[in-house]
């Protein structure tokens, strides 16, 4: 029985040692460079489908992700995002955490990094009290809305800072989390990808876009009220002087007009989900007003050919507008294919914008790339 006994257990002892040793040859064989591999959900897009120079670009994406977004402290959530927190009747603003907001700010500047517009926006101690201030008036009323009507139980100070905030900023609505395990995990930075996409009712206008990637912006702020999830963030930083400040825009980059997705670059394709539209703002120091019924777009799937046409005269494969509202800038064209399988890494789009006049007189076509990453 003894002797059994000890070959049973020999035996078991074996087997434990082989299971550890395969175990930590499987380890051993992942590769875990983030950058060398490409997902689109699960599906992942083999590497010899993305050439070397995508590779490259790639690697530089990650790489001003990664400097951008910077770790926050941990063990936050929904409850203790605030310095001091808000309350109701009688108001009071609460403020938010430093590193909430700095996250949000660096994710900011990472979208504007995409689109190629100034990334160096900066954080202001005033709009972000008055975004504070709009973010609690509008879950007082629990409605979102730029012109919020007065409570009855708030006082004027308040209401009007609040109300500054609205009328000069985007405002959203929706869960407030903060799982405090990853950089950038807040509600308050994925309202900047939802300001990006503009999709459902905002699409003819994508105004919420545009003042995210307004050349001029130098400050902003923001605010949360989290007890029916709203959210303010200030996008016209020159709020004392907004007559002069929309009539005298002047164009600070050298481009003619700002795209989204990028024009000519590497856009990571979570930062445009299926239901985006595309937008292309004109220059409004370079380009007349846009005649609509002469302007016609060309969106091409270099990958396989296939295009996809829009104008205001004939048939459109897909969604069509141009915009004259004054989202900090007055001319944008807007367009999004139907019937098509959706943006994956490793595609490559063209656009072509023809029926554009310059105020020297010229006609020229617009042409760019976008690289899906």
């Amino acid at each position: 029985m003894e002797g059994m006994y000890k070959k049973s257990k020999f035996k078991f002892l074996a087997r434990v040692l082989i299971f550890i040793s395969a175990v930590a040859f499987f380890i051993s064989s992942f590769n875990f460079e983030a950058v060398a591999t490409v997902y689109r959900g699960n599906k992942k897009i083999p590497d010899n489908k993305i050439n070397s120079s995508q590779t490259q670009n790639r690697r530089q994406q990650n790489q001003n992700f990664n400097r951008y977004n910077q770790p926050v402290n941990k063990n936050s959530n929904a409850e203790n995002i605030y310095n001091s927190q808000p309350r109701f009747s009688p108001y009071y603003a609460g403020s938010v955490r430093q590193d909430i907001l700095n996250a949000a700010l660096n994710e900011l500047n990472y979208i504007r990094q995409i689109a190629g517009v100034p990334a160096n926006v900066v954080l202001s101690p005033e709009l972000n009290d008055l975004a504070q201030h709009g973010a609690v008036l509008l879950d007082a009323l629990d409605t979102l809305t730029h012109t919020p009507s007065r409570p009855r139980d708030m006082d004027k100070n308040f209401y009007d800072k609040g109300y500054q905030a609205t009328s000069h900023g985007n405002v959203h609505v929706g869960k407030i989390y903060y799982n405090g395990n990853m950089s950038g995990n807040s509600s308050l930075t994925k309202t900047l990808l939802d300001y990006a996409t503009d999709d459902g009712h905002n699409t003819s206008t994508v105004g919420h876009r545009r003042w995210l990637l307004n050349p001029r912006l130098k400050k902003t702020g923001f605010g949360i009220s989290t007890r029916n999830g709203y959210s303010v963030m200030y996008v016209i930083d020159e709020y004392k002087n907004y007559d002069a400040y929309i009539k005298n825009m002047a164009w600070p980059i050298r481009d003619d007009f700002i795209s989204w997705p990028a024009k000519n670059n590497n856009h990571p394709v979570k930062y445009f989900p299926d239901s985006a539209p595309w937008s292309v703002s004109l220059n409004n120091t370079v380009y007349e007003k846009c005649d609509d019924n002469k302007i016609q777009v060309k969106l091409t799937l270099l990958n396989t050919g296939r295009t996809w046409n829009f104008s205001y005269n004939g048939h459109n494969d897909g969604y069509f507008n141009i915009s004259h509202d004054g989202y900090a800038w007055d001319e944008c064209i807007i367009f999004r294919p139907d019937n098509f399988e959706g943006y994956e890494a490793g595609q490559r789009w063209q656009v072509e914008i023809s029926g554009l006049r310059k105020k020297n007189g010229m006609r020229p076509k617009i042409f760019f790339t976008t690289n899906f990453i």
